[in-house]
């Protein structure tokens, strides 16, 4: 046992409380924001296309799925304080027993990764617009949420840093700001293209989708948020977002065979009792 656990492994949680609560108050007092980021959807933890596609992208990979829902109660609970994304890093304060700084760094999108995903989907997306609210054709869906050559990292691109005593890489403390994540793409999805260190407007390309292509037989512009959540998504993952909590109903769509995503998550289930 280290000399941290053994110091605090009586503590009340009223003197826990207390002096976390001091340590924010000297936070805020030197300028530091520290606002919680909190769940978009009861349901689904994130509410759009690009939250959900980040929680499930991160689902997918072995490394991450039985450490992942550790997090879950940590975020719901409002524990992720002051988070913030910048070029190539994730950063915030998550509160638990005391007051512990995660740092992630996730590396850019390499140059011709970036260049082959724009030359694959040149004339699919209408507009910018478009793109940040998810309105995308199946093939361009495909296309960014491909776990190899899209804009979603990969685990090996991805280093995690927090000052909690747990030996593991993916600490409850990690997860949690990585879900919190998903929360702040579904405020702002630019906030990804950011974080691959490119520009959203040159994934447009030169040739536009025609106007025609974007419009029902009645000339309506088509709205394809119900959809998205409902099947697009859940086609891409293999999985379906049902009506209980992210991610522990969600289920093999008929159409589709079982993809790692949905393993994952299967395996994940049983995982989460252990949260503390």
């Amino acid at each position: 046992m280290s000399w941290y656990e053994y110091d605090h492994e009586y503590e009340s949680r009223a003197d826990s409380n207390a002096r976390v609560e001091k340590k924010l108050a000297k936070l805020r007092k030197e300028g530091r924001r520290l606002e919680p980021t909190l769940p978009t959807a009861k349901r689904d933890l994130s509410a759009t296309f690009w939250g959900r596609a980040w929680n499930l992208n991160l689902m997918a990979y072995s490394d991450y799925e039985s450490r992942m829902p550790r997090g879950r109660t940590y975020f719901r609970n409002g524990s992720v304080l002051g988070l913030a994304i910048t070029e190539g890093e994730v950063s915030s304060l998550v509160r638990g027993k005391d007051l512990y700084e995660v740092n992630i760094s996730i590396k850019p999108l390499a140059a011709k990764a970036w260049t082959a995903l724009k030359q694959r989907c040149q004339g699919k997306i209408a507009d910018v617009m478009d793109l940040l609210a998810g309105e995308l054709s199946d093939d361009v869906m495909r296309e960014v949420t491909d776990l190899e050559g899209g804009l979603f990292p990969t685990n090996r691109q991805i280093k995690l840093s927090c000052s909690c005593p747990d030996w593991a890489d993916m600490c409850k403390h990690c997860a949690a700001t990585l879900y919190a994540v998903g929360a702040l793409l579904d405020d702002n999805p630019r906030h990804l293209f950011t974080l691959r260190g490119v520009d959203a407007e040159e994934l447009i390309g030169t040739v536009a989708t025609t106007i025609d292509s974007l419009t029902t037989p009645g000339g309506q512009s088509e709205d394809r948020t119900a959809a998205l959540g409902e099947q697009d998504l859940s086609a891409l993952f293999g999985v379906s977002l049902t009506d209980d909590v992210f991610p522990d109903t969600i289920t093999q769509t008929q159409s589709a065979p079982e993809s790692p995503a949905t393993k994952a998550v299967k395996r994940a289930k049983k995982a989460d009792n252990s949260v503390n």
